[in-house]
């Protein structure tokens, strides 16, 4: 079920992407394409980290995404993106703390 609900925001991302007009719909702004793609990345992290959590993925599996989403945060732009995005609330206070103590202070 939850990730019907994943695919259904991710068809939605996909739509603004295509026509970042509609991204209007859901933020009464104008957002740019990195910022709805930021916001998908961010998404497949947070299935990651609840899938860890859940000791769904295996110790190898984590840290390679652990390193990948480290790598990310210190080499590409999510990091800016991730400060916009964290102070709308979008995400809960496990994967924010996992992000900015784990991941960001690491």
């Amino acid at each position: 079920m939850l990730r019907d609900l994943d695919d259904k925001m991710h068809r939605i991302n996909i739509a603004a992407v295509e026509h970042p007009e509609l991204a209007r719909v859901q933020i009464n702004k104008e957002v740019n394409l990195d910022t709805i793609y930021a916001f998908d990345v961010l998404l497949v992290y947070q299935q990651a980290f609840k899938m860890h959590q859940r000791r769904v993925l295996k110790d190898n599996d984590w840290y390679g995404w652990l390193n990948w989403i480290r790598y990310t945060f210190r080499e590409g732009t999510i990091k800016e993106h991730w400060k916009k995005i964290e102070s709308g609330g979008w995400f809960g206070p496990r994967f924010r703390n996992f992000i900015n103590n784990d991941v960001i202070e690491a």
